[in-house]
């Protein structure tokens, strides 16, 4: 046998493991199973390749006897490996689907007046996927409706510090009146609308601000 066929032998053993190898890195795959194939692959390819060196020096028979015991042991280690890759694949997969599946199920709870599961959802998903400032609106809508008014003013000021500004106008104004009518805080229902007036002093929405404040200051609604 010449030296080209074993080093075409050796090529065919290492370069699917490294391939492998190079999938386990590139993907990130943060589980301890595939390290451990992995090198066990590495160190049956090179015992392989030394197989057929021993073909040249020991006649067909025993190389075939030696290469086919570690050859088989390579490929099933070898599948094994793959096996784990698209497994890990297909969990991730269903995990980047289910900060969604989350949401949608929570939309449905909400239309069935289900609204402690819609909350717990909704939680579930701003957890997955960070705040957003439709989602928390409606966690604050399920939350007045059972009413939670502690959260629910935790969860409008998430929604101030995020959302535009009219958005923020109305938030800081609903939270305010939950302060004053169901909270029973009146000083933190004004401290409330005194940041609104900083928060929107000199800007284009003044004006609107102020009003909503009077109205809010004679007891009206301040949504």
């Amino acid at each position: 046998m010449s030296v080209y066929s074993l080093i075409a032998g050796f090529l065919a053993m290492g370069v699917p493991t490294t391939i492998v190898g190079l999938m386990v890195i590139i993907l990130d795959l943060g589980i301890g199973e595939v390290p451990g194939f992995l090198y066990t692959a590495f160190a049956l390819s090179s015992i392989s390749a030394v197989g057929l060196v021993w073909l040249t020096v020991s006649g067909y028979f025993s190389a075939f006897v030696f290469g086919g015991i570690f050859l088989g042991a390579y490929c099933v280690f070898f599948f094994l490996m793959v096996i784990r890759i698209v497994d890990v694949l297909i969990v991730r997969r269903e995990e980047a689907r289910l900060p969604e599946t989350l949401s949608e199920e929570a939309r449905g709870a909400e239309r069935v007046n289900d609204f402690s599961r819609a909350v717990r959802l909704y939680e579930s998903y701003l957890d997955e996927r960070g705040d957003d400032a439709g989602t928390l609106v409606r966690l604050a809508r399920c939350l007045d409706e059972l009413g939670e008014y502690g959260k629910e003013a935790e969860v409008l000021e998430r929604l101030f510090r995020l959302t535009k500004a009219e958005k923020r106008m109305e938030a800081g104004l609903r939270k305010a009146r939950l302060q004053r009518d169901f909270l029973g805080d009146p000083a933190a229902a004004r401290a409330e609308i005194e940041r609104l007036r900083k928060t929107f002093f000199n800007t284009p929405l003044e004006q609107n601000v102020e009003r909503a404040i009077e109205n809010f200051e004679r007891g009206e609604s301040a949504s």
